[in-house]
């Protein structure tokens, strides 16, 4: 079996580091974690990673409804990750439009 492609390994790097930064911060969970984007970087060894995931958003509750039946919304939140020879050099907030 063949060694995974350099970009599959910066993904998942990526994403432990979000996952552990979540952790680290006491920020609520993350769903639906996905790879977006995947674009070499300018030096050699490097590459440009955007991570998605939906987090809560505050809905008003129904006090008529039980817990289990309360609408949840979610928002899309991106990541633009910059990793270098298998290390994050550096995340930031990525919006869209």
């Amino acid at each position: 079996m063949s060694a995974p492609h350099p970009a599959i390994n910066a993904a998942k790097i990526a994403a432990n580091y979000l996952k552990e930064a979540q952790l680290a911060m006491g920020e609520g969970s993350i769903f639906d974690l996905r790879l977006e984007e995947v674009e070499p970087g300018a030096n050699s060894g490097s590459w440009k990673i955007t991570l998605g995931y939906n987090v809560p958003v505050s809905v008003p509750n129904n006090p008529l409804l039980p817990e289990e039946m309360q609408r949840k919304e979610y928002e899309r939140v991106y990541r633009l990750f910059d990793i270098q020879y298998s290390e994050v050099k550096s995340m930031k907030i990525r919006s869209l439009g």
